[in-house]
């Protein structure tokens, strides 16, 4: 029964998935001579075997020749060394080539310098990653005080991202509060990468006290909802960035299987 079950699959070559697995093995106890025609009389110590070679190895990191920018890998030009698989999807389109001599050269002649670039291999996906982070800072709601840069900073570094004060500018109007006016609403910073990529950080100020019962109640992944600007002028710096979708909220009372997947209200 169990023959016919599986002839269909068997018959069929789709469902053989080959493997490039190769290995050469000897008998320890080697078999006893016999009559041509006739097969040997194997016992248990001749099913053990030595293992000779085998082809089955980790796979190898190979360099190739970059013809584009590619995020996290490299610039035009550049020649990396990158697993197999990526450097063959590379390769096939047509964003790198294999590093040999002939291409090097050939790449290096033929690479435009005049065109704008990323200043390193990971300069565009730290700008995507900015364009669309929303720092959050945190300021006395008690005593007054006046946004200062290094209070941007120690934001930063509370989002576990280090930003020296010298590689971001400040808005031209000054920010000062305590102000619930301020709460929850929205301005942009400049961050500097490598002296050359400029980036709009959206910041966003949250007032906060030591005092549990002053506190303001908590918003539920607050980062993911458009907010108010703080000043209307940089509404042109808004439309840079990435609009923020929030998600679909469901109520308490709705379908099960939709609570489980979106977030609930309250």
């Amino acid at each position: 029964m169990w023959k016919k079950v599986f002839q269909p699959f068997i018959e069929n070559p789709a469902f053989f998935q080959p493997l490039r697995t190769t290995y050469v093995v000897k008998r320890r106890f080697p078999a006893g001579l016999v009559s041509p025609g006739r097969m040997p009389s194997l016992r248990k110590r001749h099913m053990i075997y030595e293992t000779l070679s085998d082809n089955q190895y980790k796979p190898q990191n190979i360099n190739i020749l970059l013809r584009k920018y590619v995020e996290d890998i490299g610039r035009p030009g550049e020649v990396v060394s990158i697993k197999e698989s990526k450097g063959r999807f590379l390769i096939l389109t047509k964003m790198a080539e294999y590093a040999s001599a002939e291409n090097v050269a050939r790449v290096n002649t033929s690479v435009d310098k005049d065109v704008a670039n990323f200043s390193s291999r990971y300069a565009g996906s730290t700008v995507r990653t900015l364009s669309e982070f929303v720092l959050n800072i945190s300021m006395n709601k008690e005593n007054p005080w006046t946004l200062e840069p290094w209070h941007i900073r120690s934001a930063f570094r509370k989002a576990h991202v280090h930003v020296p004060e010298n590689c971001f500018t400040m808005p031209s109007e000054p920010i000062s509060g305590p102000d619930m006016a301020l709460e929850g609403k929205e301005f942009f910073i400049t961050v500097t990468i490598n002296n050359t990529e400029k980036v709009p950080v959206r910041c966003r100020i949250h007032h906060w006290t030591t005092q549990p019962q002053d506190r303001l109640p908590p918003v539920r992944d607050h980062w993911k909802f458009p907010v108010d600007l703080i000043s209307p002028k940089d509404e042109e710096i808004a439309k840079l960035l990435p609009r923020l979708t929030p998600p679909e909220l469901v109520p308490d009372d709705g379908p099960a299987c939709l609570r489980n997947k979106r977030k609930r209200i309250g």
